[in-house]
């Protein structure tokens, strides 16, 4: 989405444009100052007639449900189509729909683009739907599309999301739309606060990170639109409190949106379980082995399965590894994820050399990543979120950097270890303790496996959800 628990898109793509780098350097400054202008300009502008029109016009006239049934927009960030269906994310989508309460589900990716792993290459249009699954609707669009703007990117994404914007809009009133869901208080919830107003329409927010916490530690997620953190802040002090439902996944990133301005008696917890794959549920000794080769079958490993990114901290895995290797010479470690660091790690990988004891799977699907778990020895999060609740539910002891929401699932000598945020050395004798004191790590994988099923019940968590959305469908 992480991201979210999800991925988190990249927006450098927002700054740049083939066509101006073909420019000399002085009016590639020109366009850059005028793009930034332009984008600030038409932003407010933009928000003040969209809200304008909406006070003076009966903009609201949505008939709510559509033979007695309820349906819900849902805007996203995380994954374009081709995602889901390469990578099996279609839980993150079906579990939408609350357990039947919406008769029909609208996602909508309007950022096709800005993620590394987009395929919009053959794509030249403005917007395309998929059926993801029945009752299931994806809306993909192109981040930027507007020809005339090709030199100006960053006004050339606002108003192309203003058109879309606009066509959301006739869909929700068309559709009879009852519900906008979105998932960071920042762009998806721009997106629901304006629909809200445009549609009088209810939104629900669904929080997947503590993006104060990320930027204290030195990552901006949306820095290419907003470029400055406080931006961000003001943006979400103004769209949590306006928010029917605030659901965050744990009681850190609840405090977060508290302390941001969401309404204390309009805000959950609303655990990652109902986002994970049902194939991360079956018991971990009824799961199908890996029986293709891969070179650290047969040894001891730990794995990690998330982006490789600077937010996430991966790279110190390097140094578990190197450093867990002097006390057990097999000891592997095991990468599942891609990002835009992969490149850097393989050089730190043969610089510290340990090519065979670090191993990059790339990204899989989530039937594989269910396969592989059970077979590790431990799970190493520097940072995680759905990921360490589906290694709990492998029964995996889990390894741990005592930061954000880690202790929630993490109780040392109960499911695992927690170490001191960025002390990997710690990590590696937890690891290296993991894989000598079997009895004990066993218990704890048993333990957390355990205390996930118990936490993370997709049914509890979204007869949860459905009943707190019947509160707010009833009052409007």
């Amino acid at each position: 989405m992480e991201q979210l628990p999800l991925e988190h898109p990249d927006f450098s793509i927002v700054a740049k444009s083939s066509i101006v780098r073909r420019f000399p350097g002085i009016i590639r400054t020109i366009l850059a100052v005028a793009d930034l202008f332009l984008m600030a300009v038409s932003s407010i502008i933009i928000t003040a007639s969209l809200l304008g029109a909406s006070l003076l016009f009966k903009m609201g006239a949505n008939k709510r449900t559509v033979g007695g049934r309820y349906r819900l927009l849902s805007i996203i960030t995380s994954h374009s189509y081709g995602s889901i269906k390469t990578y099996g994310h279609e839980q993150l989508i079906v579990q939408q729909n609350s357990s039947g309460l919406f008769e029909h589900v609208f996602t909508l990716y309007s950022i096709l683009g800005a993620n590394r792993y987009d395929d919009d290459r053959t794509f030249t249009g403005k917007i395309r739907t998929f059926a993801i699954a029945p009752g299931h609707t994806f809306i993909e669009c192109r981040m930027s599309f507007i020809k005339f703007l090709a030199n100006l990117p960053r006004s050339n994404f606002v108003w192309s999301q203003v058109y879309v914007l606009l066509c959301m809009r006739k869909l929700v009133l068309d559709q009879g739309v009852g519900l906008l869901r979105g998932t960071e208080p920042f762009l998806t919830g721009l997106y629901c606060y304006v629909l809200s107003k445009l549609t009088a329409t209810p939104f629900v927010l669904r929080i997947g990170s503590n993006w104060d916490l990320l930027h204290e530690k030195g990552t901006m997620t949306f820095e290419r639109i907003f470029k400055w953190y406080f931006v961000e802040k003001i943006i979400a002090r103004f769209v949590f409190p306006r928010a029917a439902l605030v659901m965050a996944a744990n009681r850190n990133y609840l405090e977060y949106a508290v302390a941001n301005g969401a309404k204390e008696e309009r805000s959950i917890v609303a655990p990652f379980g109902n986002l994970v794959d049902r194939a991360h549920f079956v018991e971990p000794s009824e799961r199908p082995k890996i029986d293709e080769h891969l070179p650290f079958l047969g040894r001891p490993f730990g794995l990690y399965v998330g982006r490789l990114t600077k937010v996430k901290h991966a790279e110190d895995l390097l140094l578990v590894a190197q450093e867990a290797k002097k006390t057990v010479p097999g000891a592997a470690v095991v990468l599942i994820g891609d990002g835009d660091l992969r490149e850097e790690f393989d050089k730190k990988a043969r610089d510290l050399g340990i090519t065979d004891a670090v191993f990059f799977l790339g990204k899989k699907r989530q039937e594989w990543i269910a396969r592989l778990l059970p077979m590790a020895s431990a799970y190493l999060s520097p940072h995680s979120g759905r990921s360490l609740v589906e290694a709990a539910f492998a029964g995996l002891p889990l390894i741990a950097y005592d930061w954000e929401w880690h202790a929630e699932l993490v109780v040392p000598g109960v499911t695992g270890e927690l170490v001191p945020y960025r002390d990997w050395k710690k990590m590696a004798e937890s690891f290296c303790t993991m894989l000598t004191k079997k009895e004990y790590a066993s218990e704890l994988g048993k333990n957390a496996r355990k205390m996930a099923m118990e936490v993370m019940d997709q049914k509890k968590i979204q007869e949860l959800e459905k009943n707190k959305f019947l509160e707010i469908l009833d009052r409007n």
